[in-house]
């Protein structure tokens, strides 16, 4: 299967929630909670967006129902003092 698009949309939110970056999380129907291609680009876009603004994403998390998957548990959300220097 191959995702062509994506839809992304906003969640209203406490501001309390964020003091410290907002998390990302989205769902998983498939069963598999892996993050795709896609997981990643998106997250990436949205960490170098907020950035301009001083503000780190914690996480993303791909959710199936039952499963989770942290990208930051897994490496792959990168801060600016955590990432490696070659990025």
């Amino acid at each position: 299967m191959t995702v062509k698009n994506l839809a992304v949309r906003d969640v209203p939110c406490r501001p309390d929630a964020i003091d410290e970056g907002p998390g990302l999380s989205d769902n998983h129907p498939s069963g598999m909670p892996e993050p795709s291609r896609a997981d990643l680009a998106l997250t990436k876009r949205l960490q170098d967006v907020l950035a301009l603004v001083d503000v780190r994403v914690l996480d993303h998390i791909a959710v199936d129902g039952v499963k989770t998957v942290s990208l930051a548990e897994r490496g792959l959300i990168c801060w600016v003092e955590s990432c490696p220097s070659s990025q």
